[in-house]
């Protein structure tokens, strides 16, 4: 998940441990994102932790990153918002598992592209189910957000 903030005038975005592991072994995180990705990413259990981030290109790369999710869109949206957004992420994975069925065995192992979307995507549909279930989700700061929009 990813959280946007101001901070003492500047912008600054939170992100969890789980998705920092994820762009760091993404093949299309450029690799000026992956240097500000610390290794202690991977020292640390617990997924829902967050690491702030002020660098301006990181901000300007993360919020074009469509498969993490995004709290502050994500907490403005109804439950059945946040489902049709579940089952567009399903049906652009069944889109590509459908393209690479059209490759040849060979021809699929040259596909790295489609591999890593398919990768994101299922880890962007976890958060969506994981952002569904919760009842409390642990924020930046010692804070909890209470999923309160139960309209259908």
């Amino acid at each position: 998940m990813k959280i946007f903030s101001s901070e003492k005038g500047k912008e600054v975005v939170y992100i969890q441990y789980k998705n920092l592991r994820n762009l760091s072994n993404s093949k299309i995180t450029p690799e000026y994102i992956k240097k500000l990705i610390p290794i202690k990413i991977y020292e640390i259990e617990y997924n829902d932790e967050y690491m702030k981030f002020d660098d301006k290109e990181f901000i300007k790369w993360i919020k074009d990153a469509y498969f993490i999710l995004d709290f502050d869109k994500f907490s403005k949206m109804t439950k059945n918002e946040i489902y049709n957004e579940y089952d567009e992420t399903e049906y652009k994975i069944k889109r590509i598992l459908l393209n690479l069925n059209n490759f040849s065995k060979e021809e699929r192992k040259n596909q790295i592209g489609f591999y890593q979307a398919y990768n994101d995507l299922c880890n962007y549909k976890n958060e969506i189910l994981y952002f569904l279930k919760s009842k409390k989700i642990k924020l930046p700061n010692e804070k909890i957000y209470v999923y309160k929009n139960n309209a259908n």
